[in-house]
C-alpha cells in the first residue's frame, strides 16, 4: 500500500511481479496526479497506476471518477481509521496541560516546504495574542521541527509531536495554510482559518470552497474575534 505518484519504478516492479499496488489517502481535484483528460482512458492500460485505491468517503472517490483516474471497481471506501490514534504518553499529556494552563488552544498544523510562512504568521499571531489564548505548533511530520526552535523559550507557545487527532481533540481554534488536517478537524466540529499565501491560494480557495473556513489576508487580525461557524458534516469525507 502506497501512494502512487513519484513511485512509477516500485509499480513497474511490483506489476512485473504480479504485485497488487493499493494506495490509501486524502486527493484534492487540483492535484495533477489525480486529475487527467478524458484521453487518458485510451492508454490507460500502459500507465502505471495502481489497482485500485482506497479511499476514506465518497467525496474523495467522486473527485477520483470525475479525474479519469481509475474505474468504479477499483475504487472502494473504507472506514477512517485515524481517529482511534488519540494515545500519548502521560508525560506529554501532564506537559501539555501543564503548558495551556487553563488557556484555549490555537493548534497550528503546518507543512513541508512552508516554513517560513507559518513562522511569519506565527510571529504576528504571537504579537496580538490574549493572555487567554496559547499556541501549539504541530509539524508536519517531513518537516524538520528545529525551524521553529525560535519559539523554544515563549511561554505562550508550544511545540508539538504528539497525535494530531489528539492536537485536534482539545484544540479551541485550528490554522493552516492548505492541509488535509483541515478535512481532520471537521471531525472534531473544527472549522479552520486558513493564513494567506500568495503561492498557495489556488489550493486553499479550493479546500475553502467544499469544506468552508476562513483566509487570513490581515496577519494582526484575532481570528477568535472571526465568526467561523462549521458548515459541512465530516460523514461527508470520512466514513467512520
Amino acid at each position: 500500500m502506497i501512494c502512487h505518484y513519484h513511485k512509477e519504478g516500485l509499480i513497474f516492479a511490483a506489476k512485473k511481479f504480479g504485485i497488487n499496488v493499493i494506495q490509501h489517502g486524502l486527493i484534492a481535484k487540483s492535484d495533477i496526479f489525480y486529475n487527467f483528460p478524458i484521453e487518458i482512458k485510451e492508454i490507460k492500460k500502459d500507465c502505471l497506476f495502481p489497482n485500485e485505491i482506497r479511499t476514506y468517503g465518497k467525496y474523495w472517490s467522486n473527485v477520483l471518477l470525475n479525474g479519469n483516474f481509475l474505474n468504479k471497481e477499483k475504487i472502494k471506501v473504507v472506514k477512517y481509521f485515524f481517529n482511534l490514534h488519540t494515545y500519548i504518553s502521560k508525560k506529554d499529556k501532564k506537559d501539555l496541560k501543564s503548558f495551556v494552563n487553563n488557556r484555549k488552544i490555537i493548534l497550528v498544523t503546518t507543512q513541508t516546504y512552508l516554513s517560513e510562512n507559518f513562522i511569519m504568521y506565527i510571529d504576528s499571531l504571537v504579537e496580538v495574542l490574549d493572555k487567554e489564548y496559547c499556541i501549539v505548533i504541530k509539524p508536519h511530520p517531513n518537516e524538520k521541527i528545529e525551524f521553529y526552535n525560535k519559539y523554544l523559550k515563549n511561554c505562550d507557545v508550544l511545540i508539538s509531536n504528539v497525535s494530531t487527532e489528539f492536537l485536534l481533540n482539545v484544540a479551541n481554534l485550528h490554522v493552516t495554510i492548505y492541509s488535509s488536517t483541515a478535512f481532520d478537524a471537521l471531525r472534531y466540529n473544527i472549522s479552520t482559518f486558513f493564513i494567506y499565501c500568495e503561492n498557495q491560494i489556488d489550493y486553499i480557495n479550493e479546500i475553502q470552497e467544499i469544506i468552508g473556513g476562513k483566509i487570513l489576508y490581515d496577519y494582526k487580525i484575532k481570528p477568535w474575534k472571526l465568526d467561523n461557524k462549521l458548515t459541512v458534516n465530516s460523514k461527508e469525507f470520512f466514513y467512520l
